[in-house]
């Protein structure tokens, strides 16, 4: 249940990453370098109706229809993306018709149940990063994270998220896989699917997700619950 990631950009330069997105999937002339074409505009859901149109999920009243781009991805994943909104009429229930300028997936994976033997894992440091990348929307909660990173920067970590549906409580966990992680502050990016196992849970309930920081001290945070994003009809 636990998909490792390799945290490839430190935190003081987060910049890289915007950079990387550029380069691997720019779709406007190179000579457009202004910050706002770099800089992510919203974190979204990438979604697919059964007629096979995707689009994507911004926030509850907020959804874009990508015009003249494939969709990349097998499954619904949530994605940082930059887009300009066209002028265009808009096409049935979405907002807005949009170019994407460039699209970024996030590791997007379920969370599991907050068993005894997720228990048992492991429960490295790691910490939270209070920005508007870490939020619950649309049934996921999206992380903005850091953590320490070993010298050679080759061993997998792994994080997972375990759910006790009774308490609402969320348990964040890190894996650092034996990584000597003491060399390099390095951050990342991961989205979990809450809602299948939040069923009985309403918009704006609390929950209480809690995490080991890099002091070895417990931590937790309350957010609000915010369930699956329905498309106007």
């Amino acid at each position: 249940q636990m998909k490792n990631f390799r945290l490839k950009f430190a935190v003081s330069a987060y910049f890289a990453i915007l950079m990387a997105s550029v380069v691997s999937s720019c779709s406007v002339a190179d000579n457009d370098t202004s910050y706002d074409y770099l800089r992510p505009k919203a974190i979204v859901t990438v979604k697919t109706l059964d007629s096979g149109e995707t689009y994507l999920q911004v926030d509850e009243k907020t959804t874009l229809l990508p015009v003249d781009w494939k969709n990349p991805y097998k499954g619904e994943t949530r994605a940082l993306v930059n887009y300009d909104e066209l002028s265009e009429a808009n096409n049935g229930p979405f907002t807005h018709s949009v170019r994407i300028n460039w699209i970024d997936s996030v590791l997007t994976k379920k969370a599991v149940l907050y068993t005894d033997e997720f228990k048992k894992g492991a429960d490295d440091q790691v910490e939270l990063i209070p920005d508007w990348l870490t939020n619950c929307e649309d049934g996921y909660l999206t992380i903005h994270f850091a953590t320490w990173w070993g010298p050679d920067n080759k061993k997998p970590h792994y994080i997972n998220l375990g759910i006790d549906p009774k308490t609402r409580d969320l348990y964040l966990r890190h894996d650092r896989n034996g990584d000597e992680a003491d060399c390099r502050l390095a951050e990342g990016i991961v989205s979990f699917k809450i809602d299948e196992l939040l069923t009985d849970a309403n918009d704006g309930d609390e929950l209480t997700l809690q995490w080991t920081a890099f002091d070895g001290e417990k931590k937790s945070v309350k957010l609000k619950y915010s369930g699956r994003f329905e498309l106007a009809k």
